[in-house]
């Protein structure tokens, strides 16, 4: 599988070399490249970041914009156009992003050796090569910070309680839907640490606020109301690169536009029945799995219910594609144990793929190349990769849910409905799913 995805990669690279810029599912603007940093770092430094821009991101974004930009790259007078042509001017900028990369290869690296040294080459060089992370590079998305802050929250790696509350504080104030996480502590019972993260992200929120200046709750959810708008005008543009099927449903639903020409209505008739009903079972799947390790925490580990937590979070909300590397850091953290983790692990895999195959072209695009360094032309297809990735992506959760409940009735049949338990505060919480009685658990009848 790691072969798999290092010749994908090899592919990719090979692809640019020859055409100057990166095929499909990349971002399809070439001239594009990085700007999810730098068009954050304009307003970090020019203000009016939601007045003007109405963003949706919390103030901790534009504080490490700010502090790793050269503010003399932008300007007030005609922000759009100098946020494009900063890139040209903010070294610093371009450090910065692929300085998050190298730190997401060493902690996410250093995570898998500690959970399992045998699989962690592959599984690491998998996810920090493949798809999903290395499109977050490409658009210098802030998503790799968050990504970095989730996984030493709660990941194996940090120790002290009190760092790994920062940790997945920060996380919720890079991306907010990213609270789903904590969440899945809150099913494990754990109430001192739901409510230490809670604090500190309030910490975190108010010391960055002040600093930025602006970003007040009810401003960023306005923002989030008219993006959403934004959004639905512009579904079909979602949905060349729609991590999950709502932008498809949206589309189909809607018929905001004539994608039933394209498709034909044989097509695009079942799909729609197909979408809703894949979404709407992978989704119960997850809240009955929730049920599950409510009822047993002791029997499934806290980093799968971290993931099942984020999973449907992710499946519910219009996210990006690079928001995968949440879901598979955590399943690269299974052990090869279990159709369900199997499944999960395969599935993981076939994500970081750069895969994807043209249906019909949509438009035809004449761009100046970031990466190329010279005139492009490029060709928009609808592929098949936004119709199989959610596939792919629904199955982990769903996978993992049938392995939860499974477990569960085990244990049920074994050890009765009624027991007691407790969490030892001296030894690890990190333990692995499905063991009947893990490390710093105790149980009696």
């Amino acid at each position: 599988m790691a072969l798999t995805v290092a010749s994908g990669l090899a592919y990719t690279m090979g692809f640019l070399w020859w055409n100057g810029y990166l095929p499909m599912p990349y971002f399809v603007q070439p001239s594009d490249t990085f700007m999810d940093w730098f068009n954050v770092a304009g307003w970090a430094n020019s203000g009016g970041g939601y007045e003007v821009w109405r963003s949706i991101y919390p103030p901790l974004n534009f504080v490490v914009a700010r502090l790793f930009s050269l503010s003399k790259c932008y300007s007030a007078s005609n922000p759009y156009f100098n946020h494009i042509n900063s890139r040209d001017c903010d070294w610093l900028g371009i450090v910065t992003i692929y300085s998050m990369y190298l730190m997401c290869l060493v902690v996410v690296s250093f995570s898998l050796i500690k959970q399992d040294r045998s699989t962690s080459l592959y599984r690491a060089f998998a996810l920090i090569a493949g798809f999903p992370m290395t499109m977050a590079l490409e658009r210098g998305n802030i998503l790799m910070l968050a990504f970095l802050s989730i996984v030493l929250g709660y990941g194996p790696l940090l120790k002290s309680a009190r760092w790994r509350w920062f940790a997945a504080a920060c996380s919720i104030n890079f991306k907010i839907y990213l609270v789903a996480g904590l969440f899945g502590q809150l099913l494990r019972r754990r109430w001192r640490w739901f409510e230490g993260v809670i604090v500190t992200t309030i910490f975190v929120y108010a010391a960055t606020y002040t600093i930025y200046g602006s970003g007040l709750p009810i401003t960023i959810f306005d923002n989030l109301t008219k993006f959403l708008d934004i959004v639905k005008a512009e579904t079909f543009t979602e949905t060349l690169y729609a991590a999950t099927f709502n932008p498809h449903i949206e589309v189909l639903t809607n018929n905001n536009v004539p994608i039933d020409v394209i498709l034909g209505n044989d097509f695009t008739d079942p799909m729609l029945i197909i979408f809703v009903t894949v979404t709407r079972i992978t989704q119960v799947a997850i809240v009955l799995a929730a049920v599950a390790i409510w009822l047993r925490p002791e029997v499934v580990s806290t980093t799968r219910a971290t993931n099942l937590a984020l999973s449907l979070a992710l499946v519910t909300v219009d996210m990006s594609i690079y928001s995968y590397v949440m879901t598979i850091f955590f399943t690269f953290l299974e052990r090869w144990r279990g159709f369900g983790a199997k499944w999960a692990i395969v599935s993981a895999y076939l994500l970081c793929v750069h895969f994807d195959y043209p249906l019909t072209d949509v438009v035809l695009l004449v761009e100046d190349s970031y990466l190329g360094g010279r005139i492009v032309e490029v060709t928009v297809y609808l592929t098949a990769g936004p119709f199989i990735r959610p596939f792919i992506f629904y199955s982990i959760p769903f996978a993992l849910s049938c392995a939860t409940i499974l477990a569960v009735w085990k244990d049920i049949r074994l050890q009765g409905w009624k027991t007691r338990w407790r969490f030892r505060r001296d030894l690890p919480i990190m333990v692995g799913a499905g063991e009947a009685h893990p490390p710093g658990i105790v149980r009696g009848a």
